[in-house]
């Protein structure tokens, strides 16, 4: 009987350890990457201020997420490459559209961001 008991209750424990779910696996770019984002383009606008600066891009579930006045999102490759255009709101005449496209390789993030008004180039390194 005690020995019963005894399976019985390390049944209980077991199934109160959480399983593997494929929607919980890290994708193997997943993690923090951080470095410096470097000016390539401005004109000087105000939104066009402060580019030269320190920035981190999280990676979760291969999903990188980064935010340039709008939000960008997308899958980042099996190679390592993504990339996203995002359209934005025509003002007099222009279209402010922005892009992120780049690559990760060997814990190095390297990508290019930005619009027709200004522009960066972000060199990350995984933390």
């Amino acid at each position: 009987m005690m020995r019963v008991m005894t399976l019985v209750a390390a049944g209980l424990m077991l199934a109160q350890v959480p399983m593997a779910h494929p929607s919980m696996a890290a994708g193997p770019f997943d993690g923090t990457y951080v470095g410096r984002q470097i000016e390539t383009q401005n004109n000087n606008s105000g939104a066009c201020q402060n580019i030269n600066r320190d920035t981190r891009i999280i990676v979760a579930n291969n999903v990188i997420s980064y935010s340039w006045g709008v939000p960008l999102e997308t899958t980042v490759g099996g190679d390592g490459s993504f990339s996203v255009d995002h359209a934005g709101l025509a003002v007099r005449g222009a279209a402010a559209s922005v892009s992120l496209k780049g690559r990760i390789s060997g814990g190095n993030l390297e990508a290019d961001v930005g619009g027709n008004r200004c522009a960066a180039h972000l060199s990350l390194r995984k933390k």
